[in-house]
């Protein structure tokens, strides 16, 4: 095998995406992890309560549930490029608007504009990915992106708080608007121009979006969903199974690190399955482990088991990195597609919302195992919609047939 020549053919299919991509990808996404840990702690340094420190970021995520429907019909009239474009520039303006906030209202009102925002720029990145890249390359493109994000989850809340605790939080959030102001100025003059725009009525398009494509979002769609709230489940869970059998912060730390370090291991080799042998070839390996670790979070009564549990998990995760976002893009159809996207993403956010939903109910509702349990056992009813939901690819272009 020629090892030199992988790497140098690897190297130069991401070239073009490295700098269109990866790169905003690197600075929006390290400002954006940043603020998740100095929002609150500016909101507390504002004269603001607990509850409105933590409502700062729920605040966050609301505002783009509400958005994602608006967006994907906004991208497809203005275009990828021009969506993304005029995202980044909102976004350096929003950071110099957090500089100036002194009261934790101004705030809370930021931080959901922030999530309007956020929506509209993931909504045209996904747009722009669908149309760019063929079957194959999109699978580690979308990897690539993932991994990417994962790493600006390490390292973007480690320079936010040096950067809080040297220089004030006014000045960080500044600091912030200038790595944003570079990411816009690399989106709109490195991304080439899309033409594919379309001109309907709101809701008219919507519905017709919705109804040609009502088997997607009912397999698949329903499959990413899935595999959202199993994410987000395994997230909440880890810590609380950590405290209940009487681990040390710094124990509970290390397990979770460990597990977010396999994950992050594995993007990568997740988008070359995924690229050359169909989604399937991640996608279900990856719904089986999810639900074997959560399940084995119920028996895990020792440190050592709650670390295999959570290297389990770390595997199911790593496997199916980007999965929600390539069966969306696989599934776009030709028109609508903004539309398409903005669904899928209103899908996927909801899933993101529901797993700490299912797991605050059961463990309300049961005794601690027994409400992980139920979690990992309705996780498990789940795998089996992954497993209809992700049809084998029929073609180079589209994995569930939606035309």
């Amino acid at each position: 095998m020629n090892f030199s020549k992988i790497f140098k053919d690897g190297f130069q299919e991401h070239k073009e995406p490295f700098i269109s991509i990866y790169f905003p990808l690197l600075l929006i996404g390290t400002v954006t992890y940043s603020s998740f840990l100095i929002l609150p702690l500016a909101v507390l340094d504002a004269g603001g309560s607990t509850s409105q420190a933590a409502a700062v970021l729920g605040l966050k995520g609301f505002g783009m549930m509400l958005f994602d429907i608006p967006a994907g019909f906004l991208v497809s009239r203005i275009g990828s490029k021009m969506a993304m474009s005029v995202a980044s520039f909102l976004l350096f303006s929003l950071f110099i608007l957090y500089s100036f906030a002194d009261s934790p209202f101004v705030f809370l009102s930021l931080a959901l504009v922030h999530g309007f925002i956020s929506a509209l720029f993931l909504v045209g990145r996904m747009l722009y990915i669908s149309d760019k890249y063929n079957f194959d390359l999109r699978g580690r493109v979308i990897a690539m992106l993932a991994g990417g994000l994962r790493l600006t989850a390490l390292i973007g809340p480690i320079i936010g708080g040096i950067f809080a605790q040297a220089i004030g939080f006014e000045k960080t959030f500044l600091i912030g608007s200038l790595f944003l102001l570079v990411a816009f100025y690399i989106v709109s003059t490195k991304i080439s121009d899309d033409k594919n725009r379309v001109k309907a009525n709101f809701y008219t398009s919507y519905v017709r979006v919705a109804v040609d494509n009502s088997k997607v979002f009912l397999t698949a769609g329903l499959a990413s969903v899935i595999f959202m709230l199993m994410r987000a489940a395994r997230i909440v869970l880890i810590p609380l199974v950590g405290d209940h059998i009487g681990l040390s912060v710094t124990s509970i730390g290390f397990i979770v690190s460990l597990s977010a370090a396999i994950d992050l291991v594995l993007f990568y080799p997740a988008g070359v399955i995924m690229g050359r042998f169909g989604r399937r070839a991640g996608a279900i390996p990856s719904s089986l482990l999810f639900v074997f670790g959560l399940i084995s979070l119920a028996f895990a009564d020792t440190y050592f088991l709650l670390c295999l549990a959570a290297i389990v998990l770390g595997i199911a995760n790593g496997l199916s990195t980007g999965i929600t976002m390539m069966l969306g893009t696989d599934n776009a159809p030709s028109n609508n597609k903004g539309e398409f996207l903005g669904i899928w993403r209103l899908l996927t956010d909801g899933g993101s919302s529901l797993g700490p939903i299912l797991a605050s109910l059961s463990l309300a509702l049961f005794p601690f195992n027994a409400g992980i349990l139920i979690v990992g056992i309705a996780c498990g009813f789940g795998a089996i919609f992954v497993f209809f939901g992700v049809e084998k690819n029929t073609d180079t272009e589209r994995i569930t047939d939606n035309v």
